[in-house]
């Protein structure tokens, strides 16, 4: 039996740009400017204790748990304004004869966000992932 797994941020939903956009507005504000692309290269595709741990680090002090809170919050928000399915990934899985599921570093949260935003059903171990009509 063939199981396909694909990941959720950057294959089915496009939320790696939006993400890192929202980290380099909130690393410079806290006095560390730096540039999407430069956030892709350096958090992109950890998780959320990951990307705040190394944040600390290049900030030389902690992110204040409220203020990670509040970052995650706002990028929530801004999903839901703007994320958007990855273009021809709705094709290229209904093409596929075989069962699917998604597995993600991202929170239960964010996740289930990411999928809903963009039509993307959420699945359990008893349906597959297809996408909406």
């Amino acid at each position: 039996m063939t199981l396909l797994i694909y990941d959720c941020d950057g294959v089915l939903v496009d939320s790696e740009v939006l993400a890192s956009e929202a980290l380099a507005e909130l690393m410079t504000s806290l006095g560390h400017g730096m540039s999407a692309a430069e956030c892709a290269h350096i958090f992109g595709g950890r998780s959320v204790n990951d990307v705040l741990a190394r944040a600390g680090e290049l900030l030389g002090r902690p992110i204040p748990d409220s203020l990670g809170k509040e970052a995650a919050q706002q990028l929530m928000a801004r999903f839901r304004r703007e994320l958007k399915p990855v273009a021809g990934a709705a094709a290229a899985v209904a093409a596929l004869p075989h069962p699917r599921c998604v597995s993600s570093s991202s929170a239960p949260e964010r996740l289930a966000l990411s999928l809903e935003v963009t039509g993307w059903p959420r699945c359990s171990d008893r349906t597959s992932l297809a996408p909406r009509r």
